[in-house]
């Protein structure tokens, strides 16, 4: 009879002649790291009991391999990872490390956006070990991703290999205001001419031109002072109108609007814009006169019956603006 210390007792039951030999198996699958088992047979020849042992051993390789990827430090496996400002600098860290049970070697970190990568001079690990790797580029606009690769060799078996992705977001902010006078784009004088004392409205349609969500929205006037807006944020390629009232002054006018708004990173973003009117004071004066003078009751002079009279007739423009298609 044959009994193992790790299966048990074995179905190998036979009588062996002197000197013939007996073969049994049993089968089973591998375990990870170290195994050793011991097995007694024992037997009888006559009424003698006897007994021999033997022990065997395998070491179940476990090769394995991990890879984890940073993003400017942090481990962004899921978007849209960390904010970057477009044209910052971006580091990726690879940190590896042997899981396994056996030494690895002939290791290997690429990139797929074929980012070069630095590992030192490391491609060997030991098990539980680890070392890093790290590459660098620029942020590029929008949402980014890339997947670090790594492959080794253990000390038996096939090559391994092991990925991890990593995300980032390049922040490109952006402001756009357009002022429009009573609705006129006027961006040039004169601009829109306006009668003194009438209503005037600007407009100020503001848009995000940006990638990102701005906060803390602040438009200046330089005549008007503070312009109030529905709101202080505004998401990603949204825009929004602002009005300001006033009543229009005499002559030509214009007025800059400064607009400024904070992205989540990087510096404030600005714009702006500029819109004129002409305040029309529009006046006309009609001086008659007779004989070159200028008589504004009964009598008048006194005419020879047959002599000339010539009557003039002034026209003064008394206003701020030129008068057209002028009529006597």
């Amino acid at each position: 009879t044959l009994w193992d210390d790790q299966v048990g007792q074995l179905e190998c039951q036979d009588e062996v002649g002197a000197g013939q030999k007996l073969v049994c198996e049993e089968n089973g699958l591998a375990i990870r790291g170290q195994h050793s088992n011991s097995i007694v047979v024992s037997g009888t020849a006559g009424n003698i009991e006897i007994s021999a042992t033997s022990s065997s051993h395998y070491f179940g390789i476990d090769p394995d391999l991990v890879i984890e990827k940073l993003t400017n430090g942090l481990d962004a496996d899921i978007g849209p990872g960390p904010l970057i400002p477009v044209g910052d600098p971006v580091t990726w860290t690879y940190l590896l490390t042997n899981t396994g049970n056996v030494t690895l070697t002939a290791i290997s970190v690429t990139d797929s956006e074929g980012v070069s990568i630095d590992c030192g001079g490391d491609s060997e690990l030991e098990p539980g070990s680890s070392f890093s790797c790290s590459g660098h580029g620029l942020a590029t606009t929008g949402q980014y991703s890339n997947v670090g690769r790594a492959t080794a060799m253990p000390d038996f078996g096939p090559q391994i290999q092991t990925t991890d992705v990593s995300h980032y977001y390049g922040s490109s902010p952006g402001l756009a205001i357009l002022k429009r006078t009573n609705g006129v784009k006027a961006l040039a004088s004169p601009g829109p001419y306006i009668s003194v004392d009438d209503p005037v409205t600007w407009t100020y349609q503001v848009t995000n031109t940006g990638n990102i969500f701005l906060s803390g929205l602040e438009i200046l006037d330089d005549q008007l002072g503070p312009i109030s807006c529905p709101s202080t944020t505004l998401a990603a390629h949204a825009e929004m109108f602002c009005h300001h009232f006033g009543v229009a002054t005499a002559g030509q006018y214009s007025n800059t609007v400064v607009i400024t708004g904070t992205p989540p990173v990087g510096d404030l973003v600005s714009a702006t814009a500029a819109s004129y009117y002409f305040g029309v004071d529009a006046g006309i004066l009609l001086t008659k006169l007779l004989n070159g003078q200028q008589v504004q009751s009964a009598p008048g002079p006194y005419v020879e019956v047959g002599q000339l009279v010539t009557w003039t007739y002034v026209i003064s423009n008394t206003g701020t603006a030129t008068l057209t298609e002028v009529r006597l």
